[in-house]
């Protein structure tokens, strides 16, 4: 069953190496527009790195846009990026070179995206908890881990025992021998 009234306050959540996060809570409009947004900017990088490679430069520090698995690292990357932005509200634990806190800002939200992974990946997953709790409330029939549904019937009949040997030309049954009967029930 789906719940229709989840909660809507901002929460904290430990990512991790001292840092604490403070979440807006997460709108469907916002995960979407996100989403678009990170599959824009990936294909717009991708191209602007094509001129520079045909161009005899080099871009360091970005995966490689021109296959499959870099352009979707970098709609990732881009896709936590836009959802820090709007989500992070406050945090503890974040500092610049001298120790000072750093205020939270869209720039600084980037910079804890794109320079801790380990930190990202925990965001991602805190972040968008909530859908994916939503995903399995709403999949109360789901299949069961080893394939089958413990719901649903049986759908074919038992298999029928496997005859005995047939003789041999000789008399002897072995396992080598074929059935001399029908074997069908």
């Amino acid at each position: 069953m789906i719940r229709l009234n989840r909660p809507r306050e901002p929460r904290t959540v430990a990512l991790g190496f001292g840092v604490t996060v403070t979440l807006k809570p997460l709108s469907f409009a916002v995960y979407r527009a996100a989403i678009h947004s990170a599959e824009r900017r990936a294909r717009e990088l991708a191209a602007e790195i094509g001129l520079i490679d045909a161009a005899g430069g080099s871009v360091l520090d970005v995966a490689a846009p021109h296959d499959r698995d870099g352009l979707r690292g970098l709609r990732d990357q881009f896709l936590l990026q836009a959802l820090a932005r709007h989500a992070i509200i406050g945090w503890d634990g974040v500092g610049d070179d001298a120790g000072e806190p750093v205020p939270v800002t869209p720039e600084a939200a980037d910079a804890l995206i794109c320079g801790h992974p380990l930190l990202a990946e925990r965001f991602e997953l805190e972040y968008l908890r909530d859908l994916t709790e939503l995903a399995v409330e709403g999949n109360g029939s789901g299949a069961a881990p080893n394939g089958t549904s413990a719901a649903a019937p049986a759908t074919a009949a038992p298999a029928a025992p496997p005859a005995p040997p047939a003789p041999t030309g000789d008399g002897v049954v072995t396992d080598a021998s074929a059935p001399m009967t029908n074997t069908l029930p």
